[in-house]
């Protein structure tokens, strides 16, 4: 699926919501889905020959809700240092005790 990232994505600066990458004008995300497992190598080496192939054109940037279970690192990398601070301080503030953990989670911090 690749998206055009114009319009309303825009119409706010890049740091007044924790939505990041506003600047980019497209978002590609590949959904690599088959029910028949004796395909599972063929497919899984597709989806990833897709992904190396796109490399040379992208930023760098991850869309939070694309991840499924690549870790904090790849959460801090869908905000950005900054954000993901800000977001910290409002997961100390309204959820301390991480209740709310079942998505692509930001665990309390100092």
């Amino acid at each position: 699926m690749i998206g055009q990232l114009q319009g309303a994505v825009n119409s706010v600066s890049d740091d007044e919501t924790p939505y990041s990458h506003r600047d980019t004008p497209f978002i590609i995300n590949i959904i690599s889905m088959w029910s028949d497992t004796t395909k599972n190598e063929e497919n899984i080496k597709w989806a990833r020959d897709l992904w190396k192939a796109v490399q040379p054109f992208a930023t760098g940037g991850v869309y939070v809700n694309f991840l499924m279970t690549e870790g904090a690192d790849r959460v801090l990398a869908a905000y950005g240092k900054e954000k993901y601070e800000r977001l910290v301080a409002l997961k100390n503030k309204y959820d301390p005790t991480n209740f709310f953990s079942l998505n692509q989670n930001i665990k309390p911090g100092n």
